[in-house]
C-alpha cells in the first residue's frame, strides 16, 4: 500500500504542474510517508525555463513543527535541514532541502516548493508510516459544485476518535468520531489541507494529511485560466465538453475532458478522476 500511495502522490505532483505554461516547467518531489525516528528524507524543486529563485516553507500548523505556540508567529522549516543546490547541465535550477531522521517529527506536515519570480507555489505533505490514519487520496482535485468525500482509514479501528482540521485551524466538531468529510456542493472556500488526528494527540505526528483542491474554473471550460468554454459557437455550441479531444504540449500529450472516456470521449466515466488536467 505504501508503494502504491507513493507512486499516486508522485504522479498528481508531476502531472498537475508539469505544463504551468509552455515555457516554465516546475516540480516539487518528497516522500508522502517516513518513518519519523529513523528515514531521512527531502523536498526536491526542479526548475526549468526560468532563473526564479527557489524555495521552501511550512505552509499550515500541524502542533509537529519546532515552534508549538497555536498559532505560531512563523511557520519554521523542521529542524536540522540543509540546503543542497545541484548543478544541472541542461541549465536548470535544482534545490533539495535534505531533513535527516534526526529532525524527528519536525518534518511531519504540509510543505510547499516555491519558485518567487514566478509566483508559483506547489503544495505538498509528508505523513508518518505509522500514522493514526490513512488518507485514502493524498490530494483531490474538484470542480466548483463537485459532490466530494475526503476519507481515512484508522490503522486501530479501536481507536478512531478523530479530530479534523482545515488548514491548521480550530476542529470541525460536526466530524469527531468520524473516518470521512463529505461535501455534498463543493465550494472554492472548502479547499485547502486537511488533518485527521486522534482527541489529544496531535502533537505525536501520527495525523493523516490530505490536500483538497478546487479549481477556479467552472464546469465545461478549458484552458490554464479556464477563459475558453467549450460551448462557444465556433466549436459547435454543445452543452457540455462531451466529444472534445483536449491535447496539450509534450509530455502530456491528449484525454478527453473530464469525466468522459472512449474513442470518442463521449462516454461517462463511472467516477471522475481527481487528477485529470483538461478541464470537462
Amino acid at each position: 500500500m505504501g508503494d502504491h500511495l507513493h507512486f499516486i502522490f508522485l504522479f498528481l505532483l508531476l502531472e498537475s504542474f508539469t505544463g504551468v505554461s509552455a515555457v516554465v516547467d516546475f516540480t516539487c518531489i518528497t516522500k508522502p510517508r517516513i518513518d519519523i525516528d529513523s528515514d531521512d528524507t527531502y523536498i526536491a524543486a526542479y526548475l526549468h525555463g526560468s532563473d526564479a529563485e527557489l524555495s521552501f516553507a511550512r505552509t499550515t500548523f500541524t502542533r509537529t513543527g519546532t515552534d508549538t505556540d497555536n498559532p505560531p508567529a512563523k511557520l519554521e522549516l523542521p529542524s536540522n535541514r540543509s540546503l543542497e543546490t545541484p548543478q544541472s547541465s541542461e541549465g536548470d535550477q535544482i534545490s533539495i532541502l535534505r531533513l535527516p531522521a534526526d529532525g524527528g517529527k519536525t518534518r511531519i506536515g504540509a510543505f510547499a516548493c516555491k519558485a518567487t519570480r514566478d509566483d508559483i507555489n506547489i503544495g505538498t505533505v509528508i505523513m508518518s508510516k505509522n500514522a493514526d490514519f490513512l488518507p485514502t487520496r493524498v490530494s483531490q482535485t474538484v470542480y466548483p459544485g463537485d459532490a466530494v468525500n475526503l476519507t481515512v482509514t484508522a490503522r486501530d479501528p479501536a481507536r478512531a476518535n478523530t479530530r479534523w482540521r482545515k488548514d491548521g485551524g480550530a476542529v470541525h466538531p460536526d466530524r469527531n468520531d468520524h473516518l470521512y468529510f463529505d461535501f455534498n456542493n463543493t465550494a472554492f472556500s472548502n479547499g485547502g489541507v486537511y488533518e485527521v488526528h486522534l482527541a489529544r494527540e496531535r502533537s505525536q505526528g501520527n495525523q493523516a494529511l490530505m490536500r483538497l483542491i478546487v479549481r477556479a474554473v467552472g464546469i465545461n471550460r478549458f484552458g490554464q485560466s479556464g477563459s475558453f468554454r467549450c460551448d462557444s459557437p465556433e466549436l459547435g455550441g454543445g452543452p457540455t465538453c462531451a466529444g472534445m479531444l483536449f491535447c496539450l504540449t509534450d509530455p502530456y500529450g491528449c484525454s478527453c475532458a473530464a469525466g468522459y472516456q472512449g474513442i470518442d470521449c463521449n462516454e461517462r466515466c463511472l467516477t471522475t478522476p481527481s487528477y485529470a488536467t483538461t478541464q470537462g
